[in-house]
């Protein structure tokens, strides 16, 4: 009965994050028309705290990662839903770190410890999960 209930958890908390906030965030096009390749600008002056906050707080809700005191998820971690899902991130990641992430960064350490020691600078074009490799293969970059 678990995974439903996870299932249903991390739907909610998703479903938080209206589609409002997303266009405003300029993370979807409201429009079906064809769009403009994307340009990442670094301006402070547009950095909204608040919806920084509130995106990271859900990455953290989502991940089994307790909020601050402060959060508007604060009051969801007092759930017996939501402790079984910090206690199944926890194990899978325990599981992860044992199996392969331990390996992986002995690896690293014995093979690659002289590149990582003069070259800290990492080239990644891709996103996605693969980049925990990339991080453990390369922890300084």
């Amino acid at each position: 009965m678990y995974p439903q209930k996870a299932f249903y958890l991390t739907l909610a908390t998703i479903a938080s994050v209206s589609f409002a906030d997303l266009v405003t965030a300029n993370l979807v096009t409201p429009s079906f028309r064809e769009t403009q390749p994307l340009t990442i600008t670094a301006n402070p002056a547009e950095f909204d705290e608040a919806k920084a906050r509130r995106w990271t707080d859900t990455a953290k809700f989502i991940a089994g990662i307790p909020v601050d005191s402060d959060s508007y998820l604060f009051a969801q971690q007092d759930t017996d839903t939501w402790r079984n899902h910090q206690n199944f991130m926890d194990q899978a990641w325990g599981q992860l770190e044992t199996q392969q992430l331990s390996k992986v960064s002995s690896w690293s350490q014995s093979q690659l410890g002289q590149i990582n020691k003069t070259n800290p600078v990492v080239f990644y074009p891709f996103s996605g999960p693969d980049f925990l490799y990339a991080y453990t293969f390369f922890p300084q970059g």
